[in-house]
């Protein structure tokens, strides 16, 4: 469970990008922002991943205040979010297989498990013969 109670975060000189939010997403749901330039999208993402604190307010994730979490901790939660971002944060000089593999690897999978996550996902896009192309190589609908 994701959980914002009351968040506010300001930007000097008057940049209001959160107003008083408050948010609920349950394990399994899905959620997505979306909405015009500075409309807080990228403030909320930011205060999430606890790379800003909100100036008011809670952000919990599964009860725990991430605020007073160690950087141990927060380091392993980050590790169970996803975000995907509109321009996919795709590393374009690197395969495609690499770009799906490379997630798995920094969170310590299994080579197998890897190989095999890999194989099956690029099945479902349809992109096994794209297995070894650059990335940046891919249609922006491939990618």
């Amino acid at each position: 469970m994701v959980e914002l109670i009351k968040v506010r975060k300001f930007y000097p000189p008057d940049v209001k990008a959160l107003k008083d939010v408050s948010l609920s997403v349950a394990g399994g749901e899905l959620l997505f922002l979306t909405g015009l330039s500075g409309a807080g999208k990228t403030s909320l993402l930011r205060l999430l991943y606890r790379v800003e604190h909100p100036d008011r307010g809670l952000v919990e994730i599964d009860g725990m205040d991430i605020g007073r979490l160690s950087g141990k901790k927060m380091q392993m939660l980050r590790r169970r979010i996803g975000i995907v971002y509109q321009d996919f944060k795709l590393l374009p000089k690197q395969s495609v297989a690499r770009n799906i593999a490379l997630p798995m690897e920094i969170t310590g999978r299994q080579k197998s498990f890897i190989r095999r996550q890999t194989r099956e996902l690029l099945e479902r896009l349809g992109l096994e013969d794209k297995r070894n192309a650059r990335a940046g190589d891919l249609s922006r609908g491939e990618q």
